[in-house]
């Protein structure tokens, strides 16, 4: 009888710690005992605007770009873009496979302003489980220019087109989140230096209008509170620092330094709290692609519970 009860309690708990693993940058992490590997195609990574021929750029811009020689000072110029610019327009997409299924996510976040204004966004992200153990829902996120969100979960929803809101949002300040733990998802929460990470390579020849570089991140520079989607769960106790690990690939124009896109590719292991215990720590995998479209330009953002009387 005891033996059947923990065979129980085990099952239970192989399901639950697969459930709450949470949202890690907009995705979720889910068992690493099968290959994640999707492919990051180059027609996705969007074509920087060509010179005009007269020093002048599309988009009215007169600076000459600099060529540059080293990744962090590169990345430095673009991330000043895409913090500090007019705004931006992203579509993340990934997957994460497990034991019971494939739960694969997809994204839209746009911002007006600045990052640290926290105001003026869109995220609308969708989540779509191959298994009824994982979930499959849409969250949208509305911050008006006030700084004040609406947020809201709806499972009445269709794939990457459309959603239905049917009761009324949670109502917040987008600052008062932080103070709770969560994070900005429309800011890259990682710091790239030669003090925080190792550069694997930075090829500045194989393409004609992009560089693209890739580093992992050194353990102890990741943020206490990164995988505060995962820990915030009750059925999780923690996630060992040592058990990090987390490369990126960034691609950035050559035209005008934007960021065009970056890939993450994150493992990690799940201690379980309580009874959940029994199943042992939990491998995890992330692999997540944010491709930007527009960048350094303002975007029409609207309140969009508007149209459901919210």
């Amino acid at each position: 009888m005891i033996f059947k009860r923990l065979r129980y309690y085990s099952i239970v708990a192989i399901l639950l710690v697969a459930l709450v693993l949470g949202f890690v940058f907009g995705g979720a992490a889910a068992s690493s005992s099968s290959n994640v590997q999707p492919d990051l195609p180059e027609e996705v990574i969007p074509t920087p605007p060509t010179d005009t021929g007269d020093g002048e750029e599309d988009g009215g811009n007169t600076e000459t770009l600099p060529v540059f020689k080293n990744a962090y000072s590169l990345w430095e110029y673009s991330y000043n873009i895409f913090a500090n610019g007019a705004g931006c327009y992203a579509i993340m997409s990934g997957q994460a496979d497990a034991a019971i299924g494939t739960q694969y996510m997809y994204a839209i976040f746009k911002r007006n302003g600045k990052v640290s204004d926290y105001a003026n966004n869109l995220e609308i992200s969708y989540k779509k489980g191959t298994s009824s153990f994982l979930d499959s829902s849409c969250r949208i996120v509305y911050t008006n220019a006030d700084g004040i969100s609406k947020r809201s979960n709806t499972k009445n929803y269709v794939w990457q087109e459309s959603y239905v809101i049917e009761e009324e949002p949670e109502t917040y300040t987008y600052t008062d989140k932080f103070a709770n733990g969560e994070r900005d998802a429309h800011d890259f929460l990682l710091d790239i230096s030669p003090s925080t990470t190792t550069l694997v390579y930075f090829d500045r020849l194989s393409y004609d209008s992009y560089y693209e570089f890739k580093v992992v991140m050194d353990q102890d520079a990741i943020p206490s509170n990164y995988y505060n989607p995962v820990t915030s769960s009750p059925y999780v106790d923690s996630v060992p620092q040592n058990s990090i690990n987390i490369s990126i690939t960034f691609r950035i124009s050559k035209v005008n330094g934007h960021l065009l896109s970056y890939t993450l590719d994150e493992t990690f292991e799940v201690v379980p709290a309580g009874i959940l215990g029994v199943v042992g720590n939990q491998h995890a995998h992330n692999y997540l692609t944010y491709t930007f479209y527009e960048m350094d330009k303002e975007q029409n953002i609207e309140d969009p519970f508007a149209a459901f009387g919210y």
